[in-house]
């Protein structure tokens, strides 16, 4: 299994928002779609993502690790999004 931009929205949000709830609340998902699509993540790049308690999740060393990288590939996504979107407003149509 690879990472996939859904997983990387996920460890984004928890580690921005701290707690599994708040990053459902962020992303429109439910608090067990969010705990599931971390698993999966957690699967896919090979360990433990966050400690998780009742205060909250902290992201461990790998987690860290993958936050920053999700991060870095869903800003580059979003800015693709954003010149893909102005180049069709400016292509002449197909025809």
């Amino acid at each position: 299994m690879e990472l996939e931009f859904r997983h990387l929205r996920v460890v984004r949000a928890v580690a921005d928002m701290g707690t599994l709830t708040a990053a459902a609340t962020e992303l429109r998902m439910t608090q067990p779609s969010v705990t599931d699509t971390l698993r999966r993540a957690e699967r896919a790049a090979g360990g433990r993502l966050f400690r998780r308690s009742a205060q909250g999740a902290v992201p461990t060393p790998l987690g860290e690790l993958v936050a920053a990288h999700a991060r870095t590939v869903l800003n580059a996504l979003d800015r693709f999004e954003t010149a893909a979107v102005r180049h069709r407003a400016e292509a002449p149509p197909y025809g």
